[in-house]
């Protein structure tokens, strides 16, 4: 929520918003490109573990390379379904967190909007809901043309 009572934040929500807006797409370039980047990463890690491992293997076992192959495969499958389990669960309690801070949120929201509007004579609903359609119908024409 903009707050009045702090005009520097209020000031600072605006031009990220204004900069959201005017600058979607290529913040959505950006985003893709850092994702992609992340990725590239984790992949070149993956190989560099799996290699390594290969060459310990190899080493210490003294095997052939279809049996080295077959061992370092369980390993890291042994390693990333232990990842992926504790990464679930994670990321499960922070899903719950989350929603409960959203429907905390919510009903702030929702009781500070219906104390302010309670408060608000005719005159001034008729206002703000016309201010309301307005920015609706203007977002709704930069996005469709």
């Amino acid at each position: 929520m903009v707050s009045i009572n702090n005009p520097k934040k209020s000031i600072i929500q605006a031009i990220v918003i204004l900069g959201i807006v005017l600058f979607y797409d290529t913040l959505i370039d950006v985003l893709l490109f850092l994702i992609h980047t992340i990725f590239e990463l984790i992949h070149t890690i993956f190989e560099i573990i799996e290699q390594a491992l290969d060459l310990m293997i190899e080493h210490l076992f003294n095997t052939d390379l279809h049996s080295t192959q077959i061992i370092v495969f369980y390993i890291l499958l042994s390693i990333g379904s232990f990842v992926a389990f504790k990464a679930i669960n994670v990321l499960s309690m922070w899903y719950k967190i989350w929603i409960e801070k959203a429907k905390y949120f919510w009903n702030e929201t929702k009781l500070t909007l219906s104390y302010y509007s309670e408060k608000l004579v005719l005159l001034e609903k008729i206002r703000q809901w016309s201010i309301v359609m307005v920015l609706i119908s203007l977002i709704m024409v930069f996005i469709f043309s």
